[in-house]
């Protein structure tokens, strides 16, 4: 895993639940090492694709997912849910790491409001 996580041209990082549901979809990739996802880099809660790692033997079978619901589109009605370009892939652990950040500026929020 790389130092840096790759930026995302959004905010998505801020909402927990977002990040929360595309971990879960990364979970049909079995070996957690090999689970990838990228992102649209167009919209306010972009679609995204999950994907077995460049080298893969299965590299070639993403999963689209629309970022609103968060449920497969299915790709054999035409439907194209990564519309615009992709972010470079995020790692498993890259993304638990956005999960993490997004949960302590949740909290970060509530104890604020909380004490005003």
């Amino acid at each position: 895993m790389s130092d840096a996580i790759p930026v995302l041209p959004h905010d998505v990082v801020a909402d927990a639940d977002y990040v929360r549901d595309v971990l879960l979809n990364m979970e049909w990739i079995r070996n957690r090492d090999d689970r990838r996802v990228r992102f649209s880099v167009v919209g306010e809660r972009p679609d995204y694709q999950t994907e077995y790692p460049s080298g893969h033997r299965l590299q070639n079978f993403p999963r689209r997912y629309d970022g609103t619901t968060h449920r497969l589109v299915d790709a054999a009605n035409g439907a194209s849910a990564c519309t615009g370009g992709l972010t470079e892939p995020f790692t498993w652990d890259e993304v638990l790491i956005l999960l993490k950040q997004a949960l302590e500026r949740k909290h970060d929020a509530a104890r604020m409001t909380g004490e005003a």
